[in-house]
This record gives structure tokens, sequence and C-alpha cells, in this order.
């Protein structure tokens, strides 16, 4: 229904023992979680909580997969070598996963739609522009 309504819950998140005001957030009855809950998720813990729960539902992976592969490549892109924020590559199809690469290189596979031959003519492309500008 339309406005504010309140029932006892207890909270999922983080396990507050307390019942819990909980507040219609809009007309498709989504519930707004309540101070406390708002406060847990701001913690260094939830957001490890929530990483690992992303990665294993996007990818099946842990956290500590996730992490595992980021030592193995030196905290590096699998492709450019940049350091930095690094997401999971995995292929579309089969959701295997492959390495952790930068974002512009995820992104500049996934715009070529992860075909190489699509990839090699690009590279051809400015190989030739690159011959050109040498000269």
């Amino acid at each position: 229904g339309k406005g504010s309504t309140t029932r006892a819950k207890i909270c999922k998140t983080c396990a507050n023992a307390n019942k819990l005001k909980w507040h219609n957030e809009n007309q498709a009855g989504r519930l707004k979680a309540n101070a406390c809950c708002r406060a847990y998720n701001k913690t260094e813990k939830a957001q490890i909580r929530k990483k690992d729960q992303r990665l294993q539902e996007r990818y099946d992976i842990t956290l500590e997969q996730y992490n595992n592969m980021l030592l193995e490549q030196n905290n590096s892109c699998a492709i450019c070598g940049d350091q930095g924020n690094l997401v999971v590559d995995h292929n579309h199809e089969t959701k295997e996963v492959r390495k952790l690469l930068c974002f512009h290189c995820n992104v500049a596979i996934g715009h070529a739609k992860e075909d190489t031959v699509l990839l090699q003519k690009m590279i051809s492309y400015l190989e030739s522009y690159t011959k050109i500008a040498a000269k």
C-alpha cells in the first residue's frame, strides 16, 4: 500500500537482535533499511561480505580466490600490466573465469564482442596508420 507502514523484523544484514522498524520506501513496496542497517553497511566488514557475495553470485568465485588471483598477477592487469582496481574477466557464454583485467582492457574485449578475428582486424587497422605516420 501507499504511505508508511511499520512492522517488526529482525535485521538479516547486521543480525541486530533488536526489532527494527521498516518503512515502505515507494509504492512498489520496496523496504528501506533502518539506521542500524545503514550504519552497518558502511563498515569494512559489511563491504568485504558484500564483495564476496557479489563475486560468488556473478562469477562463482570467493573473495579469497579473487585475492589469490590478484597475488598471482602481482596486482596487475593480465593484458596491459596496469595496477589498480581489477575486474574479473570471464567468458559470457561458458561463464568460465579467465583473469583479472583493468576496466579499459575488459571494456575493449567486450566492445570487440570477444571476437579474435575482429581484434586482429583492429590491430591491422591501427598498424597501417602507424606505418603511415612513421614515414
